[in-house]
């Protein structure tokens, strides 16, 4: 497989290559969900033209830039040619795809003869543009497939997100290099991209090691509790003072800011929910709640066992799988958040500390970078004012701050089950 073919198929810049997957074209039939199937909607709008002119040469795009830098001189020669010699009309479009608005070109061959831009806004031209994007991104399955064809679609919505990882020093089995070489790696992932993140550790684990290579990469980090004990199965005051340990071995290094329940679980009873808010406050503590909650774990667990097994095959299709589901995921919270707020929020993403991230993080930030994202701290997301509503969840799962402060969402919306029953029967687990 071709650099320039996996860069395309991403709709994302050259870094992704970094780790690059032997991604074939049929690859992302499996698309967003894990299945082979369309989703149930694949909604697309034309909302209207942003521009309508006739051009000499052939049209561009960042992935087809990307994709003639891999050329031959023979390749490029010929490319220079047609360049010279042709000429298209070019109507860009807002389009809506699944509920976010974008920019799309839909290019025309003009055979060396101008033709009348109001073409454009023909319900002909429109279907054709339809026509395009659910072809390009195989029934919407995958937003960024069609960047292999120099089918672009730019977001216009950008939106900001917070990125966390739980779990430090290291989640879903220990890397075969060694916690230290691989989490070198995942920092190297986001300095690289200069995204801010930040790290919830486990003290009761040890590696403070690992802590200290967090620190020294410049990202902070917050208490996940010393055991990752589950609130809702362990006796509060054990718990607690669980937390209280951790906030004592992490302050050695800096002031503890950020707290993350384990499992997201915030309590099973009004009484234990609210008394132990008010405990972690007590401590001084900011709850990082979190909005984009994923399957990622359990992904990585799968991966982690593959590599284990020898099965390389497996691992990269679930890899594949990786970035896939936390964009479907994002798209998902981001259209939840709009229907509950009325506007944009600015989210948490939670992933983990694992072999799956250091493998390939950095190509998930690439594609969220061409989702819309604009990466920012988690102190600056938190002070968001959905982030300060009112707890009114009481359940034994651990779901996105979303549910939380309506939980009736979370009982008509079976996305994140539907989600994984998709991904186990794809992969099992």
């Amino acid at each position: 497989m071709h650099r320039w073919l996996l860069l395309a198929l991403a709709g994302c810049s050259p870094s992704l290559a970094e780790q690059p997957l032997p991604l074939g074209v049929e690859d992302v039939v499996v698309g967003l969900g894990g299945s082979a199937t369309a989703p149930p909607t694949c909604a697309i709008q034309v909302q209207g033209t942003l521009e309508a002119a006739n051009y000499r040469g052939q049209p561009s795009s960042p992935s087809l830039e990307d994709t003639r830098a891999a050329w031959t001189a023979e390749e490029q020669g010929f490319a220079m040619a047609e360049d010279h010699g042709s000429t298209f009309l070019r109507c860009r479009y807002k389009v809506q795809v699944e509920g976010f608005s974008w920019r799309y070109d839909l290019t025309k061959d003009t055979t060396f003869e101008d033709v009348d831009p109001a073409w454009c806004e023909t319900q002909a031209a429109h279907a054709e543009a339809v026509d395009q994007i659910v072809s390009s991104t195989r029934g919407c399955r995958d937003l960024h497939h069609g960047a292999y064809w120099g089918f672009d679609l730019v977001p216009l919505e950008r939106f900001r997100v917070a990125v966390t990882l739980d779990d430090i020093p290291w989640n879903a089995g220990p890397p075969a290099e060694g916690a230290a070489k691989a989490t070198d790696r995942l920092l190297a992932a986001m300095t690289e991209r200069r995204v801010p993140a930040t790290g919830f550790v486990n003290c009761g684990r040890g590696e403070e090691a690992i802590w200290q290579q967090w620190r020294a990469a410049g990202f902070e980090l917050g208490n996940h509790q010393a055991d990752h004990d589950n609130l809702n199965k362990t006796p509060q005051e054990r718990w607690l003072a669980g937390v209280q340990s951790c906030n004592e071995a992490l302050a050695k290094g800096a002031p503890v800011r950020f707290f993350r329940y384990p499992y997201l679980r915030n309590g099973d009873s009004e009484a234990l929910r609210d008394t132990t808010r008010a405990a972690l406050l007590g401590m001084g503590l900011t709850i990082a709640r979190v909005s984009v909650d994923n399957h990622e774990w359990k992904l990585a667990d799968l991966y982690a066992k593959a590599l284990a097994a020898g099965d390389a095959d497996r691992a990269e299709d679930i890899a594949r799988a990786y970035a896939l589901h936390v964009l479907d995921a994002t798209r998902h919270f981001r259209r939840l958040g709009r229907a509950q707020e009325g506007r944009e929020i600015d989210h948490v993403l939670l992933l983990h500390a694992n072999t799956l991230a250091a493998d390939h993080l950095g190509w998930l930030l690439d594609a969220l970078r061409a989702d819309g994202a604009d990466f920012i701290p988690l102190e600056q997301a938190l002070k968001d004012p959905i982030y300060a509503k009112p707890d009114r969840f009481v359940g034994t799962g651990g779901v996105s701050w979303l549910y939380h402060t309506d939980p009736s969402g979370f009982h008509a919306d079976n996305w994140d089950d539907a989600a994984w029953a998709r991904l186990a029967a794809r992969f099992g687990g």
